[in-house]
């Protein structure tokens, strides 16, 4: 069965919050301090509140939501992970990293409020854009705060 465009593209944001709840743990273990891996930790909960949003207005849609593949994912965080391994600079490089996956989003979001989505899918994608606004602010500003 072919989906159509509109849940093409709320799947498309689905995806890639699912994708970042996942590298956002991983970042979480991986960082410097105490406070930064609490911020990757609370972005990773905060993506998988919005996956799950995400899937419920897809099947209040009448269609099933798709998730991620767990090959693409575990090579993605893979290269991510490996990344900041050999990074001089680790926390600026998970930070960057966190930054990148967050713009996509915000691409994907912009993106799907192109299509004639319902009015409620429209008003979720406006919460998530906000959110995501607000974790790049987060992240922006843990970027200017170094460790002790």
């Amino acid at each position: 069965m072919l989906r159509n465009e509109k849940v093409v593209a709320l799947d498309e944001v689905a995806e890639l919050c699912e994708l970042n709840a996942d590298h956002f743990t991983r970042f979480a273990e991986s960082a410097d301090s105490a406070e930064l891996s609490r911020l990757f930790s609370e972005l990773a909960i905060l993506h998988g509140k919005q996956v799950a949003l995400l899937d419920e207005q897809i099947t209040s849609m009448g269609e099933l939501p798709r998730h991620p593949d767990p090959d693409r994912e575990s090579l993605e965080g893979l290269a991510a992970w490996l990344q900041t391994i050999f990074a001089e600079n680790k926390r600026e490089m998970l930070i960057e990293k966190a930054v990148e996956k967050e713009n996509h989003i915000q691409t994907a979001i912009a993106d799907a409020l192109t299509r004639q989505l319902p009015e409620e899918a429209i008003a979720l994608l406006h919460r998530l854009k906000r959110q995501v606004n607000e974790s790049l602010a987060r992240l922006k500003e843990a970027g200017t705060v170094q460790s002790p």
